[in-house]
Order: C-alpha cells, then structure tokens, then sequence
C-alpha cells in the first residue's frame, strides 16, 4: 500500500534456474514441440481405444499443471517474504510467527497423542493416534516441519539473549541482565522447544529425527564460530537448549529407539523403488515423463519384487529427475543451492542480524537431507514454511542500507 521500492539485490542467476524447470514443465503440456519428444503411450493409447489424443510429452499434462502451479505458488511465497523481511523488524516478526505457529502445532500433536483424540475428524475417517502427527497425515513430514520450528525458536531465544546483552555495562551487570533475560523473556521460547521436541522425538520418524538433529547441530556450530565474543553469555543459553532436549528425550525416546533398531520390509523395498526409478529415467533423461507424473509412470515400470503402493518415490532428487528430466531436476537443486550459499555469506558478512541466514542455512540441511529418504519437501505446508525461511534468511543476508 505504501508502494515501496521492490528489492533487485536477488542474483538474476537465481530466478533463471528456478524457471528453466518451469519453461520445461510448459513444454511438457504443449502441442508444438517435435514429434520424436511425445511419449509413445499416447499414439499407443489412440491406437487401442480408436479415439483421437492430443499427444504431448507428459503423461498426465493435467497433473503436471497443478504441479507447476504448486511451484510457482512456493517461489512467490519466497519473493514476497523476501521483500516484506528486508527490514529487520518485519524478519524478527516473521521469525516470531514461525515459531509461535511450530509450538501450537506441536502442542495440537501431543494433546492428541496423550489423549488418543482423533484429531482427523475433517477427513471422515477413523485414526488411532499411536504416534505424534499433529495435523500432518504423515508423521515423518511432521517431523520436518516440527525440526523446522526448533530451528526459528532456537534462533528466537539467542535473538532475545544477545538484545539483552547489548545493554551490559560490566561484567556482573551482564550477567544479571542474563538471568531476568531466562526468567522473564526466555521461558516462553524454552517452552516451546520443550514441546516441538517432545513431539519430534513422539513422530518416531528415524529420519526426521535424524535429519532434525543434524540442522541442529550445525545451526549450534554456526552460532558458536559466529558469536565468538560473546560466548561466555551464550552458552548458557545453548547448554538451556541441549538440557531441554535431553529431557524430552527422557520422556519419550524408547518408541523411537526400538523403531531404529528395526529393519521394516518398506525400507529394503525402497532401495528397490529407486533403482526402478532411475532405470525407468533412463528412458527419458532430458524431457522426462511429466511433472507430477510419478503416480501414473511408475507403473510402467513396476515390477513384482515391490510389493507396496508408491505414489512418491520417497527421494525427491530421483523423482524430479524422473518427472522433468535430469536438467530440470538439477536445475531445482542449484536454485536451492544458489539461496543457500547466499544465506552462508551472509552469515559470513553481516555483523548484525546473521542469525537469520543461519536458520536458512541450517533448514537447507534439514529438508535437502530427508528428500533423500522421504518426500517431505513435496507437501505444500512444508515446500511453503520452508520458502518462507529462506526468503527471511536472504533477504536479511544483506545490509540493509
């Protein structure tokens, strides 16, 4: 409304690799590309049921439009985030939202879970709640999403420690400072991890658990190279954190231990899956089968070793590159890389404010290394919760003059 200026600092190299997947996807569904890149299952078709087809390169041009449409909606929840955070105020209450959003939905979990409600009663159908989903059908996207919320709380208390910290005009001032900082401040962001990683540790997910603990870890070795001089009053609030952990750990970790000691027949069978995949991509390494197609093509190429139904390969890496060919698919990753290597710089550079992009870097980390095992990444809530953290974290990678 008050028409301020849109921000050109984003590299143009960026926007053009994450619309070389879309120009393909677009292609894809149109009529006016040469006969050799229509996928034969469409002169097959017409040729069996006697009608007239409108071949085109997907194989369900239909879903592969709503797939684009989803893409488009994530990079423009990236832009206007980038835009509205430039200031630092409006990213610390971006931030804020984040977090506050993660705890209640973590807080909707347990309540279900300790209470066995059917939390599901929109979908018409009855669920056993045995393990912590929240609203989430899947609890290993839930996961993600709860390991994403840790990360914006973690960096929301550090943020509150080191504003307090400021203000210190001698060491014991400091210090106390610090104390009524935990007693009048913080409480509120410890709670919340204690909830979020209650619920975590409750998903039972493995690879959540994991791929969470990891984005951890390396947001707390950013922010113990960054804040350097400043450590003897950060500390406390780390070691706060890693208590709080240990405690939901006590709480509900045997579930979740007994689940990693397990081999499950789906685990062995999805090693199987992703060598159909990248066989059936060999087909058609440059055009692919069509965005969103996974559903409807691996069928093709199913064989009788898989017994379960796969909708998702449950590696986004082989999907994409299934479904939009090799190029595209790499195209998406350098589009995510390229965000992330400006979120590092700008923890590198900025003296003020560098927590942000470090929260970018760290849920990189988070949702980059469970699409290796999971689909995590092609669920809306979490494409969007992680379009808006990177969008944060880019923008205040940046000095704000």
């Amino acid at each position: 409304w008050n028409k301020h200026p849109i921000s050109s600092s984003l590299p143009s190299l960026v926007l053009a690799l994450f619309f070389i997947p879309c120009i393909l996807v677009v292609l894809q569904v149109s009529d006016f590309v040469p006969e050799s890149w229509l996928h034969p299952l469409w002169k097959m078709a017409a040729e069996s049921m006697d009608i007239s087809v409108q071949p085109t390169i997907s194989i369900t041009p239909d879903e592969s439009l709503v797939a684009l449409m989803r893409l488009l909606s994530y990079g423009l929840v990236f832009f206007l985030i980038f835009q509205f955070c430039r200031n630092p105020h409006r990213a610390s209450t971006v931030l804020k939202w984040l977090a506050i959003a993660g705890a209640f939905y973590a807080l909707y979990g347990l309540i279900a879970y300790w209470g066995n409600i059917d939390i599901f009663f929109w979908s018409g159908k009855n669920i056993t709640i045995s393990k912590v989903s929240s609203t989430f059908i899947n609890r290993n996207n839930y996961a993600i999403y709860a390991g994403l919320g840790l990360l914006c709380l973690i960096a929301l208390l550090l943020t509150i420690v080191e504003q307090q910290t400021r203000w210190r005009d001698t060491p014991n001032e400091g210090y106390q400072r610090l104390i009524e900082t935990y007693i009048y401040l913080s409480w509120l962001p410890l709670l919340g991890i204690m909830l979020i990683a209650t619920a975590l540790i409750s998903t039972q997910s493995r690879g959540g658990s994991i791929c969470s603990g990891i984005a951890i870890f390396i947001l707390f070795i950013i922010i113990l190279v960054r804040a350097e001089s400043k450590m003897k009053l950060l500390l406390p609030s780390l070691g706060g954190v890693c208590l709080i952990f240990l405690m939901a750990y006590s709480i509900s970790n045997e579930p979740l231990l007994k689940r990693i000691e397990q081999i499950e027949l789906s685990d062995s069978e999805r090693i199987t899956v992703f060598k159909l995949t990248i066989d059936a991509t060999k087909d058609n390494p440059l055009t692919g089968f069509g965005y969103g197609s996974f559903n409807q093509g691996f069928k093709i190429y199913r064989s009788e070793d898989v017994q379960y139904s796969y909708d998702k390969t449950h590696n986004t890496y082989l999907e994409n590159s299934f479904e939009i060919g090799i190029p595209g698919a790499m195209s998406l990753v350098l589009t995510v890389l390229s965000l992330m290597i400006i979120s590092l710089r700008g923890v590198i550079r900025r003296r003020r404010n560098w927590i942000y992009p470090a929260v970018g870097v760290a849920a990189t980390f988070l949702v980059a290394g469970h699409s290796l095992i999971d689909f995590s990444l092609q669920i809306p809530a979490i494409a969007i919760t992680y379009s808006t953290i990177m969008g944060l974290a880019v923008a205040q990678s940046y000095s704000s003059s």
